[in-house]
């Protein structure tokens, strides 16, 4: 996943699903586009997490690890956007606990979530099985390909970077 969030030494196998956001990169949503996407997703996300805790998700079972990490669920009121790669997206899909509780913070914080089109190849290299639950992701999240973003030159860079920097830490930490 890209950590791009406060603190690069924050690890997805410590806190399930931590680091999806662009901490402040600009990637791409426009302050005028970006407000109404946060709208529409607001509304949309709240009917998925009604759903879920009607299946029994509520998002508990990870809430500990999330505010024990420092980072989450950030200050009220500051937008925080979640840009999330394949491992993200995979993650999200087959986790529908992790899943709530991230609907549940985008309820409480304005903020969108947006998954670079690229992410795409590498969220559906896996198995059928796994397959159909990033296509039930997909459909929950999203409508007319609203999460999808394309990076510009600048931006692909910035995530490969932040990626790169989430992917040395996480080295470091295991050594």
């Amino acid at each position: 996943m890209i950590d791009a969030t406060h603190d690069a030494a924050t690890h997805d196998e410590e806190v399930p699903g931590a680091g999806l956001d662009d901490g402040g990169a600009g990637l791409g949503v426009e302050d005028d586009d970006g407000e109404q996407l946060i709208e529409v997703q607001r509304v949309r996300f709240a009917r998925l997490l009604e759903k879920l805790e009607g299946e029994g998700f509520d998002g508990s079972e990870h809430l500990a690890k999330l505010e024990a990490a420092g980072t989450w669920p950030g200050d009220e009121g500051t937008r925080q956007d979640f840009l999330l790669d394949s491992s993200a997206v995979r993650l999200l899909a087959a986790d529908r606990e992790l899943l709530a509780i991230y609907l549940r913070l985008l309820q409480r914080q304005p903020g969108v979530i947006l998954i670079p089109l690229v992410a795409m190849t590498d969220a559906y290299t896996c198995g059928p099985d796994e397959r159909a639950l990033v296509d039930r992701l997909i459909e929950e999240i999203s409508v007319d390909g609203d999460v999808f973003l394309h990076l510009t030159f600048e931006e692909a860079r910035r995530a490969g970077e932040l990626r790169f920097e989430a992917m040395a830490a996480l080295e470091a930490s295991e050594t």
